[in-house]
């Protein structure tokens, strides 16, 4: 009975962490965020009446945050600042119910969840490779990419010809990443390395330089601390440079080339670099401290980079980040370990604490790693 509940607890938890907050949810189901605000206040309930035990280590940096924000919000006359910023607070509260009670056999859990979404992703690559057009096109209503094309199982916004740069149940492919390597770090190699090298194999299906980048740095890691995987590593690694000299002369694939050429001194996938360059030329003080008009702050593209949450919302709300970004830094240094380099690499690319359905995740993800210091 009691090993039944547990299980139906950490099914509940897998959907609420990695699905309900998803846009295929959104697109298809229910309103995303209706169902993932609910499932936050329905735990937080729940558990602050039923869970006597101490939180007020958390209660007390829920309620900074959540102070910092509304002040911010009400003092610039902004409300929309809370509804975008209410998730970490909320994060940080419910994330010690959930971190207390699923195993190790939940974060496993999450990464076969992520291995289905790549075998599904897969088909529908295979598919629309095949010179299938995809099934629907969806409007995507206020968000950055105005369409969503769906194919059999999956979902993305990204095609070039027969190829789609696939994204899973997610609105975009770095998405899909991003979730990916967070659910990956919080699992050990050696119980799951089976399963993590399936999907960073299927990974390469997002066409994705960060992600090309963080399997660079996750094995590079590997083989540092184990002889035996650099030679597997490197064998892969002359397999792929082989692959890409026998395709890269194919009309299709094209663009994932075209993704690494150096254009006026700069990587022709980055699209982070002008987005920096877009910050430097519209901050001053009072954007540094209280964020950029929300009427305004589209009108040149800061949407992704380390520079964003300051220009979103000032240093007053977005100070959480920016101390994570330190911790994970001084951690990298201290326990010369990859995965917190990892994961502040991708802070860095997708500065999303503050968003919903990343923001658990990305706390669950760090309070993970710094339990467990040091990996296999």
């Amino acid at each position: 009975m009691k090993y039944s509940k547990a299980l139906n607890f950490e099914i509940f938890i897998l959907f609420y962490v990695l699905i309900s907050w998803s846009t295929y949810v959104n697109l298809f189901l229910l309103n995303s965020i209706i169902v993932y605000f609910s499932i936050t206040i329905l735990l937080i309930t729940y558990y602050a009446v039923l869970d006597g035990e101490n939180k007020k280590g958390y209660l007390i940096l829920s309620f900074i945050c959540l102070a910092s924000i509304v002040i911010v919000a009400f003092g610039k006359n902004e409300i929309q600042l809370i509804n975008r910023n209410l998730w970490f607070p909320l994060s940080v509260f419910v994330v010690y119910y959930i971190k207390k009670n699923v195993s190790e056999n939940f974060f496993r859990k999450s990464l076969i969840l992520i291995l289905i979404i790549y075998v599904l992703s897969a088909i529908d690559f295979l598919y629309a490779f095949g010179g299938n057009n995809h099934t629907e096109v969806i409007r995507n209503v206020g968000r950055e990419y105005n369409h969503i094309y769906k194919y059999l199982f999956t979902i993305t916004n990204s095609r070039i010809g027969d190829i789609i740069r696939v994204a899973g149940i997610y609105d975009e492919p770095g998405a899909l990443v991003f979730v990916q390597w967070l659910v990956v770090l919080t699992n050990s190699y050696k119980k799951n390395h089976k399963l993590i090298n399936t999907i960073n194999i299927l990974s390469l299906l997002t066409f994705s330089v960060a992600n090309l980048i963080i399997l660079v740095v996750y094995y590079g890691g590997i083989s540092i601390r184990n002889k035996k995987s650099i030679y597997k590593i490197i064998a892969v690694a002359l397999l792929g440079i082989i692959l890409i000299q026998n395709y890269s002369n194919l009309k299709d694939f094209e663009f994932i080339i075209n993704r690494f050429e150096i254009e006026n001194g700069e990587l022709a996938g980055d699209n982070r670099s002008k987005q920096i360059e877009n910050f430097l030329n519209r901050v001053d003080a009072n954007i540094f401290m209280f964020g950029q008009s929300v009427n305004k702050v589209n009108e040149v593209d800061v949407s992704s980079s380390f520079v964003t949450p300051i220009y979103y919302n000032g240093i007053l709300i977005s100070w959480p980040y920016y101390v994570l970004l330190l911790l994970l830094f001084y951690y990298t240094l201290k326990y010369r370990n990859e995965k917190y380099l990892i994961l502040l690499l991708l802070l860095l690319q997708r500065p999303y604490l503050m968003e919903m359905g990343y923001s658990l995740l990305i706390v669950m993800t760090f309070l993970n790693l710094k339990k467990r210091k040091f990996y296999d």
